[in-house]
């Protein structure tokens, strides 16, 4: 018990001339070699430098290091080169106006009612007002003179026009007479496209099998459309008859379909594989629709209201 007492009695005395005696001089600056310096962000910065231009890292002397990123630098003048600006492009303006000029044979055209009007031949020049979206496709609203008379809000679906940006007010004859030609160059070279099609076909040894799979291909829907109205129409046990038909018929038309899938691949391969000859007339209306269409792209027409 008295050795225990004699040590605790030591210990305190020395902890409290630790406390103070030494305590006061750390804190006045004595022993502050003691104490780690404070960690700045600039060494740390200039400790990556010096990693970087290390024997193991080989300084390359057309590179000036700031911070972390390498910008070359001109190894005569020694300055840091620019990267080069990239060019901003601007936003192309749309245009907002249309005219065009119809390209296919007995185009039909509608009231706003939707009421049918007239047949259009390839030629004939419209105003376009207006564009709309529907469920057969987008239509184009018109104004157009018909035999001397002017016509507004003719509905034309817009596949059967050829379309030119700027305002129609701003055309002048001239321009209306070249966009009435190239309509008709148009229809021409479709018409000659399809003569040398059918010419192609006759020459295609899978002609025959090809349009036989295709018709039967074609009359198993046909069959399955009608059956399906008179299953609406019918009730009873002649409803039923209708869905046991169906019913028999199904999973036939993945059949058919992979079977026709076959068959036009080859069919259109060896098309593509035995091209027609071109034909003369087609080339020679091939340049005339070019001349009129760099004419009419000269013209410059103002697109404004």
């Amino acid at each position: 018990m008295k050795g225990f007492l004699i040590k605790y009695i030591v210990v305190t005395l020395l902890g409290s001339i630790f406390i103070i005696l030494i305590v006061p001089q750390v804190v006045s600056g004595k022993y502050e070699s003691l104490v780690p310096p404070p960690v700045s962000v600039a060494s740390i910065n200039n400790s990556r430098q010096e990693g970087a231009l290390s024997p193991q890292a080989p300084h390359d002397p057309t590179i000036e290091i700031i911070g972390e990123e390498e910008v070359p630098t001109d190894p005569k003048e020694g300055t840091a080169k620019k990267p080069p600006l990239k060019p901003v492009r601007k936003p192309r303006k749309r245009p907002t106006h249309y005219w065009g000029v119809v390209k296919r044979k007995n185009t039909p055209s509608f009231n706003s009612s939707g009421k049918f009007l007239r047949s259009l031949q390839p030629g004939t020049v419209v105003d376009i007002v207006e564009s709309k979206k529907t469920k057969s496709g987008i239509i184009k609203v018109c104004n157009m003179v018909y035999n001397g008379k002017s016509i507004t809000n003719i509905l034309i679906q817009s596949v059967n026009l050829q379309l030119k940006s700027g305002s129609f007010k701003n055309t002048s004859k001239d321009d209306r007479a070249k966009m009435s030609r190239m309509g008709k160059i148009i229809f021409q070279l479709a018409q000659l496209k399809k003569i040398e099609r059918e010419e192609t076909l006759k020459r295609n040894p899978l002609a025959k099998q090809y349009s036989a799979v295709k018709t039967k291909h074609r009359a198993y829907w046909a069959k399955v459309m009608d059956l399906q109205k008179e299953r609406d129409r019918t009730t009873g046990n002649e409803q039923l008859k209708h869905y046991d038909e169906l019913r028999r018929m199904k999973g036939m038309d993945i059949t058919i379909g992979l079977e026709l899938e076959k068959i036009s691949k080859k069919y259109e391969a060896w098309n593509s594989r035995n091209p027609p000859p071109p034909s003369p007339k087609a080339m020679e209306l091939n340049k005339e629709l070019a001349v009129v269409a760099e004419q009419l792209r000269k013209a410059t027409i103002k697109d404004d209201g």
